[in-house]
């Protein structure tokens, strides 16, 4: 991952393309972060591109609890069904 920079997207189909481990994919998701490249996968999993606000979190939250669907909040938001599952999973966001 030398060549990359910050500013860069890096799309992959599914995450496993990135290593033949999980520390291998590990290292180099670290390497990524650490040189501010963006990664995006076509199945949806991870997308490093977006990143929700405390304030949105908390408005995911609410408007999920009022009978939103993850699909449609991830729709509002852009960002993965998986992102918002997080938030929504995650009992320290209010």
């Amino acid at each position: 991952m030398s060549y990359g920079r910050s500013g860069d997207v890096l799309i992959v189909t599914k995450l496993d393309r990135l290593g033949r481990s999980l520390s291998q994919v590990l290292s180099v998701l670290n390497q990524l972060t650490s040189k501010e490249v963006t990664l995006i996968t076509l199945d949806g999993a991870v997308d490093t591109s977006t990143k929700l606000t405390d304030e949105q979190k908390s408005e995911v939250n609410l408007l999920f609890a009022d009978g939103m669907s993850k699909s449609k909040l991830s729709k509002k938001y852009n960002v993965s069904r998986s992102t918002i599952l997080t938030i929504v999973s995650n009992k320290d966001n209010k």
